[in-house]
């Protein structure tokens, strides 16, 4: 015969059912700890999510004293309703410093969203874009967005650079009739389509943002060797840009900024 039938039989009942009582208790015990843990964790990483963020969420972007490939994010979020800190690092620390170093991917912008670090001008544009409608629902509209965007951040990436004064001129200018010229002329064609719109439907998208930042950035004379008068060729991108000027969403923003 089984012993542990022998033991259950000659047990008292009321000590079985202590003891099932005590190992149920053991095991809700248990699930409430692990259910706690497993929402502890949950409540973190929902916090941490940009996807999820709101208001409340501790938002810092850092990124140089200037508009260049920031500026963008900086009025989207300000659109979005989302108060963030806009930390600008002077350029001279930058170099000079660990801080580079000490960033991830060494380079900016970086947004941190709750202490999350997110590297990527573009990820964090079409991010601040979908948190203030500022980037298309539409897959199509989103894709066209998405290829202005890259054309202008190609644009930046591949300018080409040398220590030397009179060959960076040189490089510049042959840049800037080629392979960059390409690059606008297909952005003025899609401005031209838009007529008195935006590229990517009724309002101001960061599409229309990325063509306001490049007629910004060369008609300023903050493009080296390019000049301002450059951007005669392409009247349907400057005119783009006035209106994006002209909008709401860029008064407010500027407004805001000059209290």
């Amino acid at each position: 015969e089984d012993p542990r039938s022998q033991r259950a039989l000659t047990c008292p009942a009321s000590s079985a059912r202590d003891r099932s009582a005590a190992g149920m208790m053991h095991r809700s015990t248990h699930l409430l700890a692990l259910s706690a843990a497993l929402f502890t964790v949950f409540s973190l990483s929902h916090a941490a999510d940009p996807e999820t963020c709101t208001k409340d969420c501790n938002v810092v972007l850092t990124y140089f004293d200037g508009a260049g490939r920031a500026e963008a994010i900086r009025i989207a979020l300000f659109t979005a309703g989302i108060p963030f800190e806009d930390k600008r690092v002077d350029y001279s620390v930058w170099s000079a410093s660990n801080l580079k170093a000490d960033t991830p991917g060494q380079a900016l912008p970086v947004l941190s969203v709750d202490g999350v670090v997110y590297t990527q001008s573009l990820a964090i544009q079409r991010w601040a874009g979908r948190k203030s409608s500022m980037y298309p629902e539409d897959d199509k509209l989103a894709m066209r967005c998405d290829e202005v965007m890259d054309i202008f951040a190609e644009v930046l990436t591949k300018t080409p650079q040398d220590p030397d004064a009179e060959k960076k001129a040189a490089l510049r200018k042959t840049y800037s009739e080629g392979p960059m010229k390409v690059k606008m002329d297909l952005v003025n064609k899609y401005a031209e389509s838009a007529g008195g719109g935006f590229l990517c439907g009724d309002g101001v998208t960061i599409a229309d943002l990325n063509v306001w930042g490049a007629v910004d950035m060369i008609s300023k004379g903050n493009f080296d060797h390019v000049p301002a008068t450059y951007l005669d060729q392409f009247p349907a991108m400057k005119a783009l840009s006035k209106r994006v000027e002209e909008s709401a969403v860029f008064k407010d923003y500027y407004a805001s900024k000059a209290k």
